[in-house]
This record gives structure tokens, sequence and C-alpha cells, in this order.
């Protein structure tokens, strides 16, 4: 890897925090019984939460829905990264 500007290093270690806090942010929600504004908030208009067997999700409205009946489905969460917060 070639040899990064103090400004790259800089803007790199602001994402990776920018990156926890959000990852922090979402587990929080969840722990708040999957808030849907609160998780739908972390995304982009067309993104996507990809949940496996819990479907795919595109686009905030479409999130939003799934987690406004989606608390009751799940009896347990295991929040397995590290949690800056």
């Amino acid at each position: 890897m070639a040899e990064l500007t103090l400004e790259q290093q800089v803007a790199r270690l602001t994402a990776i925090e920018d990156i926890k806090q959000m990852k922090a942010l979402y587990c929080s929600y969840c722990d708040k019984g999957y808030d849907p504004e609160g998780i739908a908030s972390l995304f982009v208009e067309d993104g996507i939460w990809d949940g496996a067997d819990f479907g795919r999700h595109v686009g905030v409205p479409a999130i939003k829905e799934f987690f406004r009946g989606v608390s009751s489905d799940i009896i347990f969460a295991g929040h397995l990264v590290l949690n800056p917060i």
C-alpha cells in the first residue's frame, strides 16, 4: 500500500470511526425494540437491508415497514460487534 498523506490518514480514520458509531447506533436501535425510524435513518434512500431468512428489503420505506413488524419475531439477537459507545 502506498504511503498515505496526513490528510488521507485523517480521512481514513474518520471514516472508520463513523462506521463504528453507525454500527453502535444500529445495535442501540435494535435493543430498543427494533426502532423502525431509527434503523431506517441509517440507510440512504435506496439502501438495502439483507437479513437472509428475514428477507431483503430495499429502500427506506421498505426497511421501516419490515422493522415495524419484526420485533415479536426476533426473540434473541446477539450483537457481535465492538461497541464504542
